[in-house]
């Protein structure tokens, strides 16, 4: 009995790492007005994390008027804890940090939080 009683305790100990590692995938994504002191111009940035542990993200910047600067990339992901490591196609390196339910990067000397995007919901698409 003592030994289920440790197994059972462990087993709890474990389980959040792993449940949040779980829920790492997903789309995350913000959105900063111009307004906001990290540029000149509105920045989007998606990233979308997959099962499979594939990723792609987007970034889009509009500061330059009548232009803007876009940016896609793609490759692998692993967590670990609370970090999201990221491995793109050309072999660069970085991370995310899980933290108050955002994912955090560092942009432009500043972090910047990423929220879970909500889920496809099946009343999203209408069939004619």
């Amino acid at each position: 009995m003592k030994r289920l009683v440790v197994v059972i305790m462990i087993m709890v100990m474990i389980m959040p790492t792993v449940v949040i590692a779980e829920n790492y995938a997903g789309c995350w994504g913000i959105w900063i007005p111009k307004s906001a002191t990290l540029g000149n111009g509105n920045l989007s940035f998606i990233i979308i994390l997959n099962e499979d542990h594939t990723f792609s993200w987007l970034l889009v910047d509009d500061s330059v008027p009548d232009d803007y600067y876009a940016d896609t990339c793609s490759g692998k992901w692993e967590a670990d804890g609370t970090r999201v490591y990221i491995t793109n196609e050309s072999g660069e390196k970085g991370w995310l940090d899980f933290a108050d339910d955002m994912l955090w990067i560092d942009m432009s000397g500043k972090r910047a939080g990423l929220k879970k995007l909500p889920d496809y919901d099946i009343n999203q698409m209408v069939y004619d």
